[in-house]
């Protein structure tokens, strides 16, 4: 099982697989939700669709298709979430507004659902080095055994092709 963050709708959308000329990557993360290979969360999909009334192509995609982002809210969840903010904030190296920045996201609750699941987070964020004061997703992840990669990785993992 895989978790997608924010940021592998947002890159893909802006970047590498645009809605308008790489459909058939959005297709493929239909098709592998339905085999419960892939998913998001809640927060990410209000992340996804809180930045305008009309939406763009991204904002209008989540609303249509909200099954592929489940609840976060679990008892287990929110005992996972609890774990990870009290590591965060009391962590030495991080700013105090960088724990703000990280615990008012999804990030913290995608890595919590990944644990309850035992899934792998898929994001594009680079672990930082031992002495930088940013909460990322792939630091705060290897604390807690909770492996990351890219969705690079996931689509080559999957076997599947776009092929003209």
């Amino acid at each position: 099982m895989y978790l997608l963050d924010a940021n592998s709708f947002i890159e893909a959308k802006s970047r590498h697989y645009r809605m308008k000329v790489v459909p058939a990557y959005w297709d493929w993360l239909l098709k592998r939700h339905q085999k419960f290979q892939l998913q998001s969360i809640d927060q990410v999909y209000n992340e996804l669709t809180r930045s305008s009334k009309n939406g763009d192509d991204l904002h209008l995609w989540s609303q249509s298709q909200k099954h592929f982002f489940g609840d976060s809210k679990s008892e287990v969840d929110q005992s996972n979430f609890a774990v990870i903010a009290n590591y965060v904030s009391t962590h030495l190296r991080y700013k105090k507004a960088e724990v703000i920045r990280f615990l008012d996201g999804a990030d913290p609750w995608l890595i919590a659902k990944a644990m309850t699941l035992n899934a792998t987070v898929v994001t594009h964020e680079k672990p930082t080095d031992e002495f930088s004061t940013k909460v990322k997703i792939p630091n705060v992840a290897k604390q807690f055994h909770v492996p990351t990669t890219d969705i690079f990785d996931v689509l080559e993992a999957s076997g599947d092709q776009f092929i003209l």
